[in-house]
């Protein structure tokens, strides 16, 4: 689950992540919900892993494992102009980023050198980190893995080709169709506000489900 521009994996993605073993047909009463944060230190990038809630994944009774990712140091900021320690970064880079840390066998330990693409996949993603999780889905087809689940939230940018955004954010992959190794996409997007709101509306995505949440 990853969140989108001028946020982090706080606040709705923690919630989300702690919500979805209470969901009734959820298999079993244990769980582990895992945060990885990527970073750029300016010359390289890295990244840490914590297990933040739940047990350790062979302990469980359900094998649910829920990744709370957190890139805010790259998904941008209104104040990015003005601190030279933050990055907007274009989500074809940190998809690619983020598909190379969860393809390591070692990555975490915990897993006693499984990586994390050999399980199911369902990947959640909202705003720009709809456009993040659709493009690593594209990622993970072209090395020939199956993604079960894919959900856009009022993914941005909007159902265009890629170009880039108002001039000054940086190209981003286009959330606006489905891959063909993905399984289903169901796809969420609202239009309130003002057209004059800074923050972006939804759209359809071609391929998905899609429900206008108005």
């Amino acid at each position: 689950i990853t969140h989108g521009f001028d946020s982090d994996a706080n606040g709705w993605v923690t919630a989300m992540a702690e919500a979805i073993p209470n969901y009734p047909s959820f298999p079993g009463d244990t769980f582990s919900i895992y945060k990885i944060t990527l970073t750029n230190d300016g010359s390289s990038y890295s990244y840490v892993y914590e297990l933040d809630n739940g047990i350790l994944p062979f302990d469980t009774d359900s094998g649910q494992i829920i990744i709370k990712f957190d890139w805010s140091q790259m998904a941008g900021s209104p104040a990015d102009v003005l601190d030279p320690f933050n990055d907007d970064t274009s989500t074809f880079v940190v998809a690619q980023l983020l598909y190379d840390v969860i393809a390591q066998p070692n990555m975490i330990s915990d897993l006693n050198g499984h990586a994390l693409v050999e399980y199911p996949i369902h990947l959640i993603g909202h705003s720009r980190g709809a456009s993040l999780m659709n493009e690593l889905s594209y990622i993970l087809g072209t090395n020939g893995i199956w993604v079960d689940h894919l959900t856009t939230l009022d993914p941005h940018p909007l159902n265009n080709d890629g170009n880039e955004d108002l001039g000054f954010f940086p190209t981003d992959a286009s959330a606006s169709n489905t891959w063909a190794n993905v399984l289903f996409h169901d796809n969420y997007w609202e239009t309130l506000g003002s057209d004059l709101s800074l923050d972006p509306h939804g759209q359809w995505t071609d391929g998905a489900y899609n429900r206008q949440l108005y």
